[in-house]
């Protein structure tokens, strides 16, 4: 064996390790699939303006292509007659929902702290509460 410093800091197995490379490169190329379906996302489109001494005309969308944006802009149950996945299930009928029950209804009525908040800001226009508040109680004192 050649000692180190006759080698320029190279590894003795490089010629092994490069024929390793190569395999592995082999083997990655046949199992890569180029995906050539292009599919626009309309949410990521963006629309990007032309310079102003450009003077084109406005060119209409291809029918085409508005077509598919329309499409896949519509919401899912407009897509599909069923749902497509586990959460479309949960809201798939709730336009389909009766009207609102009060007996259901359970919210709050309000304080009387609530009560005299609002009345109080509804006369004077600020909160009970804040400085400005107190700057208007200490003028009218």
């Amino acid at each position: 064996d050649k000692p180190q410093s006759a080698l320029h800091g190279r590894d003795p197995n490089t010629v092994a390790k490069n024929a390793v490379w190569i395999e592995t490169i082999k083997r990655e190329r046949k199992t890569i699939k180029l995906n050539e379906t292009f599919v626009l996302n309309p949410r990521s489109l963006v629309v990007v303006t032309d310079k102003p001494t450009n003077h084109r005309d406005v060119q209409q969308l291809d029918p085409e292509l508005s077509a598919h944006l329309s499409s896949v802009m519509r919401p899912p149950k407009a897509k599909y007659s069923y749902p497509q996945t586990a959460n479309q299930e949960i809201g798939w009928d709730a336009d389909e929902v009766s009207t609102f029950n009060s007996r259901w209804n359970y919210s709050k009525s309000g304080c009387p702290e609530t009560h005299y908040a609002n009345e109080y800001v509804t006369m004077a226009g600020v909160s009970p509460y804040s400085t400005a508040a107190r700057r208007l109680d200490e003028k009218t004192a």
